[in-house]
């Protein structure tokens, strides 16, 4: 074949050439505005953000930017986080304005209103300082207001050191005992699986040196294994298992007095009746070896175990219901000893 006419041979290299254009470094906003090197020339560039939050490429020593004109050292650059850059000055603003304005409720004697107030001002604030509203006076206003408040800022900061300390140790406690109790209800089925594989090697066993017939043999270990299934599947038994679980893990804490109080955090929301999904109590529990009939089915449904339900959570239910609700109508002066 000829060669292809000129034309043509231009027309197949139109995308190729469209291709290139596409990943060119204006397209991709990675351009230095003073150079104007990009990633197409140099595959390692890495703009960073200054403190006036344009993406220049920093060199050395100390200069003005030079769009707005503002002095800049190398401290001043950091890693943009968010492709917008509204967005990255934004959070900045909020982490540094937010150290200083972190009342509570109760710093306002618990008025909601005077509370709600205040976090309007506060996104008065953060709105001026990153939108560049104001920002000499909002500046001076937060200098103002930390010079003031400097006490309750260094007790609030303190209170939610704390308390995410705490909420951080609980989250590992939580962990913790979530793996225990995994271990312990696997190490149930390996005894389950165990007792079955030795049961049917018994069986084989018997069937090749007793002189009863297969059937006999047979039906005795269906009969045993049935036994031996109800009892390994018993709300009495997971309930022992988990119980176990529960002491190997207060015996892995009691030592640890770092955040004893941690389980009171919440105090001030505590419900006496809110115990529907929190842990039994005590003088709630049912004695072991009690059989109920009514929830022995259901303690071997599997689909009921993967839910994480356990006959305890009925029977304590049950009897806190019937506890709780003793005193239900009677008024002032009606209670008797």
């Amino acid at each position: 074949m000829g060669p292809k006419p000129k034309n043509q041979q231009s027309q197949l290299q139109q995308p190729q050439q469209s291709k290139v254009a596409v990943t060119v470094g204006p397209d991709t906003g990675d351009v230095c505005p003073v150079c104007k090197s990009d990633r197409y020339l140099n595959p390692n560039l890495r703009l960073l953000v200054s403190l006036c939050y344009h993406k220049i490429l920093f060199l050395a020593g100390a200069a003005p930017c030079p769009i707005c004109k503002t002095s800049l050292r190398k401290s001043n650059f950091v890693v943009q986080t968010f492709d917008d850059l509204r967005v990255e000055k934004e959070v900045h603003y909020r982490k540094k304005v937010g150290k200083f304005f972190n009342k509570r409720l109760e710093d306002f004697n618990y008025d909601q209103r005077a509370y709600d107030d205040y976090l309007e001002e506060v996104e008065d604030i953060m709105f001026n300082l990153a939108n560049g509203v104001d920002v000499q006076a909002t500046n001076e206003k937060v200098e103002r207001f930390r010079q003031e408040n400097k006490d309750l800022i260094a007790s609030n900061l303190s209170k939610q050191m704390n308390e995410d300390k705490a909420l951080s140790y609980k989250l590992k406690r939580e962990s913790e005992e979530k793996r225990i109790r995994r271990e312990a209800l696997l190490l149930h089925d390996l005894e389950k699986s165990r007792s079955k594989e030795l049961s049917k090697q018994a069986m084989i066993n018997e069937l090749e040196t007793s002189e009863k017939s297969a059937e006999e043999i047979i039906l005795a270990y269906k009969k045993r294994n049935q036994e031996e299934k109800a009892s390994l599947h018993s709300a009495t038994t997971l309930e022992s298992i988990l119980r176990d679980a529960e002491y190997s893990i207060a015996a892995a804490y009691q030592d640890d007095e770092t955040f004893a109080d941690v389980d009171n955090l919440d105090a001030d929301d505590f419900d006496a009746f809110d115990h529907e999904y929190s842990d039994p109590i005590p003088d709630l529990v049912l004695a072991a070896g009690y059989q109920d009939p009514w929830t022995m089915d259901i303690a071997v449904d599997r689909a009921a175990c993967a839910s994480g339900y356990m006959p305890l959570w009925s029977h304590t239910r049950a009897i806190q219901s019937a506890f709780y609700a003793v005193l239900e109508g009677l008024g002032d002066g009606e209670i008797t000893q």
